[in-house]
């Protein structure tokens, strides 16, 4: 199955609608034409208040980045990262930890906490394959 990720942007329109027409940033624009582009079976926006969030999810406009939160999500998965770490349950299961009190930290949604931790393991597979030890 291949899923895209792409993130939510400041820059919104001032009234509730669906995901995919509430972020008006071009940098998200593109980044959906993009995704688009590459056929995917789903796509997913990352959003700072609501999580994960289907492009035809209903939104109301909101004040908050999730800037902040992805560094350190990045930080933390630089720093335990080990050669075999896709395989090893055990570090899995850490991993998950981490990722699942990093999102508790910034308030976001407990339904939505235990598909945004499997969607950054995912991810961090394909992504942090070079970063082992960093």
């Amino acid at each position: 199955m291949k899923i895209v990720l792409i993130s939510c942007s400041s820059n919104k329109s001032n009234f509730q609608n669906r995901a995919k027409y509430l972020y008006a940033s071009p940098l998200f624009k593109y980044s959906l034409t993009y995704a688009e582009s590459l056929n995917p079976d789903k796509i997913y926006i990352l959003s700072a208040k609501y999580g994960l969030l289907d492009l035809d999810d209903k939104v109301t406009s909101y004040n908050k980045t999730l800037k902040k939160m992805a560094k350190e999500l990045v930080d933390l998965m630089r720093k335990n990262t080990t050669v075999d770490w896709t395989l090893r349950k055990n570090i899995r299961a850490k991993m998950r930890i981490y990722i699942k009190k990093l999102l508790k930290k910034y308030n976001y949604p407990p339904d939505k906490q235990e598909g945004a931790t499997q969607l950054v393991l995912l991810q961090a597979e394909t992504v942090c394959k070079d970063w082992e030890g960093k």
